[in-house]
């Protein structure tokens, strides 16, 4: 029985899955500079497609609501969602520079906007 378990976890190991604490979720790239975003303009997210990998550089304008912000890459705007654990540890100003990892959120009848995995202050 003992020979079956381990070759159902070596089987599984190799194909990528890991167990207990070694799961990692497919989106830990959002969070880092090195991921490929598809869309890196307010304007592009505008008229992107329904989960597209976004990347934007800009301000946060003004808070919308308890969890949405309006966002400026400098010519466009866009409502961005931002929760608790995208923040990070840190605080943001209407004057600071911030990059924003995500995905373009499309509902029919509404404009599109961004739900964000994290928000990161530049310097």
């Amino acid at each position: 029985m003992r020979v079956v378990l381990y070759k159902f976890i070596l089987l599984f190991s190799l194909f990528g899955v890991a167990f207990g604490d070694g799961f990692k979720e497919s989106y830990d790239g959002w969070r880092t500079s090195s991921w490929q975003a598809e869309v890196t303009s307010v304007r592009e997210a505008l008229k992107s497609r329904n989960e597209a990998s976004v990347r934007l550089v800009g301000s946060i304008v003004r808070r919308v609501s308890d969890d949405d912000y309006e966002f400026s890459d400098g010519k466009h705007k866009i409502i961005v969602e931002i929760e608790g654990e995208a923040w990070g540890e840190q605080e943001v100003t209407l004057d600071d520079l911030v990059e924003i990892f995500g995905r373009v959120e499309v509902k029919f009848g509404y404009r599109n906007k961004i739900e964000a995995s994290s928000v990161r202050v530049l310097e």
